[in-house]
């Protein structure tokens, strides 16, 4: 059995090259170079593995930082959703943060109110603080839950970005798309925020 063999130039310095028609690397017999083989329909040329490194090298960097752009536009969409559940709607449909502030207001404004029916329907009226007591509480919960939702979202972006720039740094790029192989599908992420 023969191998057949093909004639070529090296991509460095233009050398000839007879090397084996399935070949995929090669080595220039007169530079040195390591070259990569390139086949075409029509053409089969070398090229310099350092240059064909320098450009694996840099789509890593660059799908790295989509994949990092990516992942931290995912968690801030997380967060959203998340931040809408949270918020407290008024009377008119408009949504804010959940305040101490409101829970208090609402306390105050009940006892008041208990003041001024204990003349119209008597011990009763007692109820009016208690349900001023219960909104302050559920206030109080509220702002908690968003504020802790809060910071498990700036920890998430902190680790995000960490990651990312660890491995831009080090320029360890393809360590860190390694790292995202088991990432969270955005079916995760839904199931995860309908779990906290």
């Amino acid at each position: 059995m023969s191998i057949q063999l093909e004639s070529i130039n090296c991509g460095n310095c233009g050398a000839p090259l007879r090397i084996p028609e399935t070949a995929q690397f090669v080595t220039c017999n007169h530079c040195k170079s390591s070259l990569a083989v390139k086949r075409m329909e029509s053409i089969t040329l070398t090229e310099k593995l350092t240059e064909t490194t320098e450009r694996l090298d840099e789509t890593e960097k660059k799908l790295a930082e989509l994949v990092y752009r990516n992942e931290l536009n995912e968690e801030t969409r997380r967060w959203e959703r998340q931040r809408d559940s949270l918020m407290v709607t008024d009377k008119h449909g408009n949504k804010s943060k959940p305040s101490v502030l409101a829970g208090g207001f609402a306390l105050i404004v009940t006892i008041i109110m208990a003041f001024m029916a204990v003349v119209m329907i008597g011990p009763f009226a007692l109820l009016f603080p208690l349900l001023g007591i219960f909104a302050l509480v559920m206030s109080i919960k509220k702002q908690q839950e968003y504020q802790t939702a809060h910071r498990r979202h700036k920890i998430r972006r902190q680790e995000i970005t960490g990651r990312y720039i660890e491995a831009r740094d080090n320029n360890t790029h393809s360590d860190y798309l390694k790292q995202l192989e088991n990432a969270p599908t955005p079916e995760d992420f839904l199931r995860d925020l309908g779990d906290s």
